[in-house]
């Protein structure tokens, strides 16, 4: 710990320099290596190109140097350059012989696994950027699994054996490997009981495995060690709300997280969920509200405020709409997540402010059947009917099943019963034309032109408006009839923003 402090004040020290323009011979060539590989650390390619910089000045026959500008140069995927950077080296150094693995013509497995064992076998002590980069180089060439089964061979070479414990651990994790990565951290644990790093990863690792009480666990610890640690306050309660357990605490835990302005982009949504589960329902709204722009870029906060409240979040989604020139495919893809999630509402808020600023999608099956399933129908007929002024190429557009099916309903849920018929009459004198002069956009013409399956579910369309029309419209019982049982689009009817899960997670597997 005490060398990563050294480093991080060398590394402070030459940004100051930069910034200050300071700095003929200010820093020798191991100072130089040292800012380096901790800037690698954090990703930090500014600092890197400028350490690059200043070494070339001043100790152009570096060795070391060199072949850290070759790492940087495949770091930028430029091989060639990285490849004449590498060759530069005149010292048989470890790194240099690590990186040539990596940049020449892929080998035989079995070639490969015996450059890697000569270099272990040719190693007194790995250092630390040299067992970084041997685990990065071993994974790029497909060797992930010869390093598992290696590892004490390996690590009899590494004195301090955390540095490659934790790289191995973060390749387990990238390899979707989690129980290795915990069985790793756990270890990393046992080496250094106070490194607060390392109970936080193995937190994230058990909440990757879905073991949430190990994670809370693992935070646990970190706050034994440091009751301040924030980041421990976070993993807790991420896991907390997980398990939903003890939203009290979830809240408290949260309030210290936002007051050290530290809260990321998994945190708005458990934090929504302890409100809600708490009866706290506005409050829920107003921190979602209060953050929405805290990171620009970053609009889950305003996300799940669509999902509470959508009338509350129209202001921002058109600051967004207009701030990201967001077009009709993201507008569209932006309504599908959440659609996906069951809430039609906030999609038909998203869709609704880009109307009012654009007017009439170009595609508007996705705003048809998301107005209807929140029962706002007279929005759908004025969109049909916008969509009919504005006229089209083609007059069989308006027939699609994605745009007649929620006018029919809509006219037939306010009663227009009449309307409705004459609709459905009229799609199924267009889907029925079997003229080959038709144009191709009919959809007759699609019929003969589509595969089985899009054929099949033309035909289903067809007998869909049959069905209504015989069997409902017009049939003598009309009045005693429930829409609902006739409905063919009934699947969409009754989502609403009551249906969010504030436990379930706002990613990907919910889209």
């Amino acid at each position: 710990m005490e060398e990563r402090d050294e480093r991080q004040e060398l590394y402070q020290r030459f940004v100051k320099s930069i910034i200050k323009q300071k700095g003929e011979g200010y820093f020798d060539e191991n100072d130089l290596v040292e800012i380096f590989d901790y800037s690698s650390d954090l990703n930090d390619d500014f600092v890197k190109m400028e350490v690059l910089l200043y070494g070339a000045h001043h100790f152009p026959s570096s060795d070391a140097l060199k072949v850290r500008r070759a790492y940087f140069y495949a770091m930028l995927g430029n091989d060639t350059a990285a490849a004449m950077a590498n060759r530069q080296v005149v010292e048989d150094l470890p790194l240099s012989r690590i990186l040539n693995i990596a940049l020449t013509e892929p080998e035989p497995p079995e070639t490969n696994i015996d450059r890697l064992t000569g270099i272990v076998n040719g190693i007194e002590d790995f250092e630390d950027e040299e067992i970084i980069q041997f685990v990065n180089v071993a994974v790029r060439v497909g060797h992930y699994r010869w390093l598992k089964e290696n590892r004490d061979f390996i690590g009899r070479k590494c004195s301090y054996k955390p540095t490659f414990y934790y790289e191995l651990a973060c390749v387990a994790e990238e390899n979707d490997d989690e129980p290795y990565a915990v069985e790793l951290f756990e270890e990393l644990t046992m080496l250094d009981a106070f490194n607060l790093d390392f109970w936080h990863r193995l937190s994230e690792a058990h909440a990757a495995l879905n073991d949430f009480n190990q994670s809370v666990s693992a935070a646990d610890y970190a706050l034994a060690i440091d009751p301040a640690d924030v980041t421990a306050m976070r993993l807790k309660a991420r896991a907390l709300s997980r398990l939903r357990n003890r939203p009290d605490e979830v809240i408290a835990l949260y309030d210290k997280v936002r007051e050290a302005d530290m809260m990321e982009d998994a945190d708005f949504q458990p934090l929504a969920a302890a409100y809600l589960s708490t009866g706290r329902d506005d409050t829920a709204v107003e921190a979602m509200e209060s953050n929405c722009f805290k990171t620009q870029g970053n609009y889950t906060a305003l996300d799940i405020l669509i999902i509470l409240s959508p009338p509350r979040a129209r202001r921002y989604i058109r600051q967004v709409i207009i701030d990201e020139s967001l077009n009709e495919d993201a507008i569209l893809d932006w309504a599908k997540q959440h659609t996906g999630r069951g809430d039609f509402f906030g999609a038909a808020e998203i869709l609704s402010v880009y109307i009012d600023l654009h007017g009439c999608l170009a595609d508007n099956t996705t705003a048809m059947e998301t107005f209807y399933a929140t029962g706002d129908y007279e929005h759908v007929l004025a969109l049909y009917e916008a969509i009919t002024k504005a006229g089209t190429e083609n007059g069989e557009y308006i027939y699609r099943p994605g745009i007649i099916l929620p006018v029919i309903m809509s006219n037939i849920r306010i009663g227009a019963t009449e309307k409705a018929t004459i609709l459905v009459t009229d799609a199924l004198n267009h889907a029925k034309r079997d003229s080959y002069n038709a144009p191709i956009e009919t959809l007759a013409r699609i019929y003969r032109c589509s595969t089985t399956e899009v054929r099949s579910l033309l035909l289903g369309f067809i007998e869909t408006l049959r069905q209504l029309l015989d069997n409902y419209l017009n049939s003598p019982l009309f009045s005693a009839l429930n829409t609902d049982d006739y409905d063919p689009l009934r699947d969409h009817l009754f989502i609403n923003g009551d249906s969010y899960d504030p436990w379930a997670p706002l990613d990907a597997s919910n889209s």
